[in-house]
C-alpha cells in the first residue's frame, strides 16, 4: 500500500487499529463487534471517495464485495462467524481495489498456518486430517449408493477446534500494510 497522502496514512492507521482490536476481542470475547467493524467500513468507503472521487469509492466498493464475498460463501459453509465476514469487509473497503486483494490472501494464508500451529499445539493435527479424510470417503460413499445425508457421521467428524479468525485478518492486513 502506497502511503504517501493524508488520507492513506489515515487508511492505514485505521486498518491497523482495526485489526488491533478485533483480533483482541475475538480474542478475549470470542466476537468481533459491529460497533468496530461498521465504523471501519463506512470509513473506507468516505476515505476512497475522498482521496480518490468515484474511483476510489468504486475501489472501497470492489474490495468490500471481493472480501466479504469470498468469507461469506466460508460462513454459509460454517467455516466462521459472522464478525469475521464483516471485519474482512471492511478492511476490504480501506484497503481498496486491488489492495483487498493482499489483504484476503495474507489473511487466508495466516489463517492456515494459525489453525496447522493451533491444532500442532492441541496435538490434534493428525486427527484432523484423518477426520477430514474419512468425511471425504463418506460422502463418496453416500454419492455412490445415491442416498441422501445420513444422521450418523464418522467417528470424529463433529469433534471441532474453533479458532478465532480476527487474529489471522489482523495479520493479512499487518502483512499488506508491510510487503
Amino acid at each position: 500500500m502506497v502511503t504517501n497522502t493524508v488520507t492513506g496514512w489515515i487508511t492505514v492507521s485505521v486498518l491497523l487499529a482495526l485489526g488491533l482490536v478485533a483480533a483482541y476481542t475475538d480474542i478475549r470475547h470470542r466476537q468481533v463487534p459491529n460497533w468496530l467493524v461498521l465504523p471501519a467500513l463506512l470509513s473506507g468507503l468516505v476515505l476512497g471517495t475522498v482521496s480518490g472521487g468515484w474511483g476510489g469509492l468504486l475501489g472501497a466498493l470492489g474490495g468490500t464485495a471481493m472480501c466479504g464475498g469470498i468469507f461469506v460463501i466460508m460462513y454459509m459453509l460454517g467455516g466462521m462467524g459472522g464478525g469475521d465476514v464483516k471485519l474482512i469487509a471492511a478492511a476490504g473497503a480501506l484497503a481498496g481495489w486491488p489492495g483487498a486483494v493482499n489483504v484476503l490472501v495474507y489473511s487466508v494464508l495466516a489463517g492456515g498456518v494459525m489453525a496447522v500451529g493451533v491444532l500442532l499445539l492441541r496435538g490434534r493435527l493428525f486427527r484432523t486430517l484423518r477426520g477430514m479424510l474419512s468425511l471425504k470417503t463418506y460422502s463418496d460413499a453416500l454419492k455412490a449408493a445415491d442416498m441422501e445425508d445420513e444422521e450418523e457421521l464418522p467417528p470424529g467428524a463433529a469433534d471441532h477446534v474453533y479458532i478465532p479468525y480476527a487474529p489471522a485478518i489482523a495479520a493479512g492486513i499487518m502483512l499488506a500494510i508491510i510487503l
